[in-house]
């Protein structure tokens, strides 16, 4: 069963992968842009945050937020 546990981490791995980058690139970045109205605040917003802190969970507290932005606002798009 070894090969079994690999192949599931190796699987969960690729799958939070793929859906962490279409949450934060895809969906979240889009909205940072929205909300600046440039690509290059949005993505400098983020770097920012972890220049001025040198903080990692800072910027992973950024990170989620935009996560969850890409989550909800769609959603409350569509009830408006």
């Amino acid at each position: 069963m070894p090969g079994l546990a690999s192949a599931v981490v190796v699987g969960a791995v690729v799958v939070g992968a793929v859906a962490e980058e279409i949450h934060y690139r895809a969906i979240g970045f889009e909205i940072l842009t929205q909300i600046t109205g440039s690509d290059l605040l949005a993505g400098g917003l983020v770097v920012l945050v972890f220049a001025l802190t040198r903080d990692i969970w800072a910027l992973m507290l950024v990170h989620k937020a935009t996560d969850r932005a890409g989550l909800i606002l769609p959603r409350l798009r569509k009830g408006a």
